[in-house]
Order: C-alpha cells, then sequence, then structure tokens
C-alpha cells in the first residue's frame, strides 16, 4: 500500500503565479495567472463530496490561504488591504474567525463569517458563494470540464498520486506541465480568492478522502465518530479549531495500543474533554461525561492510576499540597493512603515513565526538565532517588543539588 505521504496534495503542488503585465499608458503591474485546481477524488464522483467535513477543515484552509496571500503580498497592493484587514491571535499568529452554520441539510452547507470569502456553499457536487442554485464557482461536470490543467514544471506529482486521481503526465511546453485528468471542476465566473480558498479547500477534502481510504481500514472507533462530531458542534460555537484537533487527536492516542505509553495521563482526558462542556448542547454535554468514562476506563485497565508519584517527586517541581505524606517521602501517596497495592502503583508508574522536575536540582540550566519513576521495592519505596533523562528518555548522569529534597545519603 502507498504511504499516505505520497498519496496527498500540497499546496506547492498548485503555486499562485504572478507575472508581470502591462497597463493603460504603460505602467507595469503584477497579474495573476490562472489559478488551478486539484482534481476531485474519483470516489467523490459517485459518494459526493463531503461536506460535512468542511467545519472541522476550516481553519486549515483559512491558514493555507493566507500564507498564499502573504507569500505575494508584497507585489499586490489589494492583497496587502486584505491582510490588513484579517485578526490574528497575537500570541499564535492564527486568524481569529467565529464561522457561522447558516444552513446544512441533506443536500449541502452553507457557512457564512469566514475570512476571505465571506459566505460559501458546499454541496455534494459543487463550491460556490451562493447556495444550491449558485451558478458562480465550480462544479463536478465531467461532461464540460477542462481535460487538463498546467504546472510550472518543477512541479513533481509522485506516481501513487498520478495513479490515485487518473493523471497523465502530457508534456511540457514554455515552462508548464499539462497534467489530464477525467476528475477536473468546471468553473464558472470564478473570482481570484475565491478561487485560491477553494483551491485549499479542495485540498483538505481530497486529502481527508485519501486518508479515510487508506488509513481507516477498519470503522473508525464509535468513541472518536461521536467526540469528532461534538467537537465539531463546539467549533461552531466558537471553540478554536487547533486546540479541538488537538483534543481529538489525544484521544485518539488513548485509544491506539501502539501510543507510547508515557504521553497519556488520566487527568489530561478529563481536562481535554471538559474544556468544551459550556460550548455544546446540553445533549453533548451528557454525551462527554460519557465519552471520557469510557476513555478512562480503557486506560484503567491498562493499568494507569491517580496518585503514583511520591512525596519526594512532588517537591522536586515545588508542590508542597501533600505535605502530609512528608514523613514517607519515597512512598507513593497512593500507597500511603491505602488506594493502591505496590504491584499496581510499579505498574502505572513503568507506564507514565516520567515526570517533570526543576532543572537546578539536577545541575541542569532548563527550568524544567525530565525526570524518571524509579521501581518500587517490596514495601512500595522507590529504589533510588528520581534520575535525570534527556530527550530520548535516557538516562543522563548528573549531580543533585545540595537542597534536593529528601535526598538519600
Amino acid at each position: 500500500m502507498a504511504t499516505l505521504d505520497n498519496l496527498v496534495f500540497t499546496r506547492e503542488h498548485f503555486p499562485i503565479v504572478l507575472q508581470e503585465a502591462t497597463g493603460h499608458g504603460g505602467q507595469k503591474f503584477w497579474d495573476f495567472n490562472r489559478i488551478e485546481l486539484p482534481p476531485y477524488h474519483p470516489s467523490m464522483a459517485h459518494d459526493g463530496i463531503n461536506f460535512r467535513l468542511v467545519p472541522e477543515l476550516l481553519q486549515e484552509v483559512v491558514d493555507g490561504t493566507v500564507r498564499d496571500l502573504e507569500e505575494i503580498a508584497d507585489k499586490r497592493s489589494d492583497v496587502q488591504a486584505i491582510l490588513k484587514g484579517l485578526v490574528k491571535n497575537a500570541r499564535t499568529g492564527i486568524v481569529e474567525f467565529e464561522p457561522q452554520v447558516v444552513e446544512q441539510n441533506d443536500l449541502g452547507i452553507t457557512i457564512e463569517s469566514v475570512p476571505l470569502v465571506g459566505r460559501f456553499y458546499v454541496g455534494a457536487n459543487k463550491i460556490n458563494p451562493y447556495g444550491y442554485n449558485g451558478d458562480q464557482g465550480i462544479t463536478m461536470s465531467p461532461d464540460i470540464a477542462a481535460k487538463s490543467f498546467r504546472v510550472p514544471e518543477k512541479v513533481v506529482f509522485t506516481p501513487e498520486l498520478m495513479r490515485e486521481y487518473e493523471m497523465t503526465d502530457a508534456g511540457s511546453f514554455l515552462g508548464k506541465r499539462q497534467i489530464e485528468s477525467p476528475h477536473l471542476w468546471y468553473r464558472h465566473n470564478l473570482g481570484t480568492i475565491n478561487a485560491i480558498f477553494y483551491r485549499n479547500l479542495i485540498i483538505a477534502l481530497d486529502n481527508a478522502t485519501v486518508k479515510q481510504k487508506y488509513q481507516e481500514n477498519t470503522q473508525e472507533h464509535p468513541i472518536l465518530s461521536q467526540y469528532k462530531a461534538i467537537l465539531s458542534n463546539a467549533i461552531m460555537r466558537g471553540a478554536n479549531p487547533t486546540d479541538a484537533k488537538a483534543s481529538f487527536e489525544f484521544v485518539a492516542a488513548c485509544l491506539d495500543p501502539n501510543t507510547p505509553s508515557h504521553l497519556l495521563s488520566l487527568h489530561q482526558i478529563a481536562r481535554e474533554t471538559f474544556k468544551y462542556f459550556h460550548q455544546v448542547e446540553p445533549q453533548d454535554q451528557a454525551r462527554l461525561e460519557e465519552i471520557a468514562d469510557q476513555v478512562d476506563r480503557v486506560l484503567r485497565e491498562r493499568g494507569y492510576r491517580e496518585d503514583i508519584l511520591t512525596y519526594q517527586e512532588h517537591t522536586l517541581l515545588g508542590s508542597t499540597v501533600w505535605i502530609k505524606y512528608a514523613e514517607q517521602p519515597h512512598t507513593p501517596i497512593g500507597i500511603v493512603t491505602g488506594k493502591l497495592s505496590v504491584d499496581e502503583a510499579n505498574k502505572a508508574r513503568q507506564l507514565s515513565k516520567i515526570h517533570s522536575a526543576f532543572g537546578h536540582f539536577f545541575g541542569a540550566s532548563e527550568n524544567l526538565v525530565p525526570i524518571s519513576l524509579e521501581l518500587l521495592d517490596a514495601n512500595g519505596i522507590t529504589m533510588r532517588d528520581p534520575q535525570l533523562l534527556n530527550k530520548n528518555l535516557e538516562y543522563v548522569t548528573a549531580k543533585q543539588s545540595n537542597d534536593f529534597p529528601f535526598k538519600r545519603v
């Protein structure tokens, strides 16, 4: 099977090209070449566009379009004006917006309040600014669509990508490579900015389709399907799409037995799911609680537990909340309280593997460093003090500071 990297389109496959032109009075300016659009995935010819994916892909599409415009802004004042009107997060630089789904049914979805394009509609076989009956945009109409598109000669499509979209290289002429495909869009009165936005939307939809085809050989875990739907609703109500994607990926990682065990934790399940609690409908709030409980059970069945740290390990990160357990600083608090057996704590610590500590305790210049969670003896006491680790989770020789808490002699 082809790797996914060889089966996805990128913005670089369809570069935005400007050429110098001469206007009235001999004034020179930079004009757009034709904005070429990727073919639609062959499966869409009979399955239609999966327009329900559009809300969760929207941030990616907007960000890609903004990058396209930023790359050519020095040559066009109108593009500079468009970019100036965007609102970006001061910390991340990501464009901030609150898209509104004004209509969604079995035929398509209409979204407005979208940067750069305002309003647009995606149906089963068309994308345009006006809705189901709109004719200014693009349509899957193979009988009247162009049979080829052109890209710079330096653009390379992998053999796998060529086969996936039934593309044929028809040769080069004047620095352009002509690519034929039976899955090209019919375009009508398509404005330039809309064309760039639609190009990025097609790339996102195509790639999502390919990933579903090759990555999901089995049906998606029902928990993930439900969580994805809830997150889509949360995004509609103002949730940050990037944060929502990270939350989805964490829950997916919890359900994937191949995820490195130290990347997962019980407390993060609640943090990632309940952050959207007040951005969804009451029925989704109840479902979020169920999802959190289900994922929590999955990790507990593998051996994850709470209260697996010793008081010494807590103090290495500056915490004194657990000071009442200071008399047994080398025993996990869960064992001290009777909530965990030695075997349970040992297994959970081996899964978690690492904790964080202030670097100065280990003579490190970094503020925070990874440290080991050491094995327990038969009495539930760590066999030695925590050790410094590198980014590959390998032990590093380090000298403990004089104020190292509960240092063994």
